[in-house]
């Protein structure tokens, strides 16, 4: 069993999969129909027990009060380490 990102989302498992895991925005930019959020994922692998932390940037798109668009950014590689054994 692999443990990448893509092996995970293939094989219905949870992603990150963590025994606890949290988002937490610490600053939003709005601008029209567009929202910014800027803040650091953190969990703990529970395959590994490592724990790990990346920034992430969430850019929402509303349209007639509802999302049309989310995109997700962060440092992949990040979380790839507290996968990996």
């Amino acid at each position: 069993m692999s443990d990448s990102i893509e092996s995970h989302q293939k094989e219905g498992r949870s992603y990150p999969p963590s025994s606890e895991f949290s988002a937490k925005a610490h600053e939003v930019i709005a601008d029209g129909n567009r929202l910014v959020s800027l803040g650091v994922y953190s969990g703990t692998s529970k395959a590994t027990g490592k724990s790990m932390t990346a920034p992430f940037a969430h850019a929402w798109t509303v349209r007639d009060g509802r999302i049309a668009k989310f995109d997700m950014y962060t440092d992949t590689a990040k979380v790839l380490e507290a996968l990996q054994a």
